[in-house]
């Protein structure tokens, strides 16, 4: 028989910064709405007086979306350089995308955001270089369906504004340079969220995770690394290289939609991240966390026993086991009402007839 687990679990990791040439420039100056990407470049102007349609003929390493106080919605639903030059023949090999004010960029099936060549999306795991993914300010990313994402960097550090990666369904999310989510000073949230077993590739080098001070699972400041599972479970994201500094941020693990599988039997062993090389940072928090923060487990919205789950790591990877006994669902606010009032109904209906 099957049953419905739902748990929260909270966990960090940190941050680190790069700088980026500019060699080139190009800025969205108008509001963009759900447009399809190279759409959008050919008919919206830049900054300056040069029009967007100029990536048609020459090579831009910056494309700045929502510049100024404009907001920039765009989709992408085909490979950036079918519309775009072959960068080596420009004498460039990468193109960062800078995410401003309020920008969403929606990565959907049958689009690639290669950020290098027309192969980036064949070759996307060799040394060959990746354009970077900047939040400099408010933004989201979102790569869902098949949609793929390769990129170098993914700068969520620089600044103290709302950030999110979302990656769904069957999608591609692969980065080579280093992943900086949250810094320490910062009072509002910068996300990472991995949902669902089936994302084809979730890959992620040089994590770093940083929260802000006073951080907690239902304040979140600074850093978070998410996953929510779908009825089969999570997906595992691989991290080359290892946590590259002290645990700080908050990871959380959601198993409100989790099927239980009774093959499983009295518990089910999750490995959240797997990594390339050793750390003692894994371990380590999960020391601090079982002495320090166990009351902060939840099973379906409530403080629970830990033994109900709990983390576990090694120094290459990072688990989370949930145990069947977890599984008891929390009635909905409307339905305790029901029951109430039956009661109430049946204690009148008694004294009645007495």
């Amino acid at each position: 028989m099957k049953k419905l687990i739902a748990a929260t679990v909270l966990c960090s990791l940190m941050a680190g910064a790069a700088s980026y040439a500019r060699t080139s420039w190009v800025n969205f100056n108008q509001d963009v709405n759900d447009v399809e990407i190279w759409t959008a470049i050919n008919n919206y102007t830049s900054n300056g007086a040069e029009q967007l349609a100029i990536m048609a003929d020459t090579w831009t390493d910056q494309l700045g979306l929502g510049a100024g106080n404009n907001k920039v919605s765009v989709v992408v639903s085909g490979n950036y350089a079918d519309g775009y030059p072959s960068p080596d023949s420009q004498g460039a090999s990468t193109m960062n995308f800078l995410l401003q004010q309020g920008t969403v960029v929606k990565v959907v099936s049958g689009g690639t955001l290669g950020l290098r060549t027309k192969t980036a999306a064949a070759d996307y795991n060799t040394s060959t270089g990746c354009g970077a993914i900047v939040f400099e300010r408010d933004g989201t990313l979102e790569v869902s369906g098949t949609g793929r994402v390769f990129s170098g960097d993914v700068q969520m550090n620089r600044s103290n504004y709302a950030q999110n990666v979302i990656v769904k369904d069957q999608a591609y999310f692969f980065t080579r340079g280093t992943t900086n989510i949250g810094l320490t000073s910062n009072t509002t949230a910068q996300i990472i969220s991995f949902q669902g077993s089936e994302i084809q590739m979730a890959h992620l080098r040089n994590l770093r995770l940083r929260g802000g001070e006073g951080t907690t699972l239902d304040s979140v400041k600074g850093g978070k690394l998410e996953w929510i599972a779908d009825a089969g479970g999570i997906t595992t994201v691989e991290n080359e290289s290892s946590p590259q500094e002290a645990i700080t941020g908050i990871i959380s693990v959601n198993f409100t939609d989790l099927v239980w599988d009774d093959g499983w039997g009295e518990s089910k062993t999750f490995t959240l991240l797997s990594c390339t090389s050793g750390s003692n940072y894994l371990k380590d928090w999960v020391s601090d966390y079982s002495a320090t923060l166990g009351e902060i487990l939840t099973i379906n919205g409530r403080i629970t026993d830990p033994e109900l789950g709990s983390f576990s790591a090694d120094n290459y990877k990072l688990y989370v086991t949930i145990a069947k006994d977890a599984l008891i669902p929390v009635p909905e606010p409307a339905a305790c009402a029901m029951v109430i009032g039956a009661l109430a109904l049946a204690v009148v209906a008694y004294r009645r007839r007495k």
